[in-house]
């Protein structure tokens, strides 16, 4: 098993359970990993456990004021964006929260419908453009500029390296355009 999954897989827990001992744990854990980017790899995974238990618990939570799971996670999330800085990651003012996220996922599982629909033999272009998408869904820890920034540059070189024609970019960026830009503007 790859050592950042199995870190994750014992810290993540904590997320829901205790937020101040994941703090503690994760610094424990630290000293275990030298490169900023296996560490950034563990936090963001973590943030993105401490989102998607948030959702789920959410679903059933019945006093969201005066729960102590809610207010874990919600902790958690803090400490890890908090984390996520203090190795230089700058997750801007501007995070993009659960319902932004929620809504993105849409919009761009729309720009995926869209693009499926031009496929027709090109099944590894769309694979490619279908990872690349995936792929923006995992970085909503940072900024809002940033993320736009980062879809932005996805477009331009897949389109500059041949992966996608000038015609699919085109439909691309209107279809964000009209949806996903309007959006992140706020």
């Amino acid at each position: 098993m790859d050592i950042i999954e199995d870190t994750v897989r014992r810290l993540k827990h904590y997320c829901e359970i205790d937020s101040r001992k994941l703090k503690e744990k994760l610094s424990e854990e630290f000293i275990n990993f030298y490169r900023l980017t296996d560490r950034i790899k563990i936090i963001e995974s973590l943030l993105k456990v401490a989102k998607e238990q948030a959702i789920q618990h959410s679903k059933v939570c019945n006093g969201p004021k005066n729960c102590g799971t809610t207010e874990n996670l919600a902790l958690s999330e803090f400490y890890l964006v908090q984390e996520l800085e203090i190795l230089g990651i700058n997750t801007g003012q501007e995070i993009i929260d659960l319902p932004e996220q929620t809504n993105l996922n849409e919009k761009l599982d729309k720009v995926l419908q869209e693009i499926e629909i031009l496929k027709l033999g090109n099944e590894i272009i769309y694979d490619d453009l279908k990872a690349e998408i995936e792929e923006l869904k995992e970085l909503y820890f940072l900024s809002k500029k940033n993320w736009k920034q980062i879809l932005y540059g996805k477009v331009m070189d897949m389109t500059l390296s041949g992966i996608i024609s000038e015609e699919i970019s085109k439909k691309i960026l209107s279809i964000v355009k009209e949806d996903i830009i309007k959006f992140l503007a706020n």
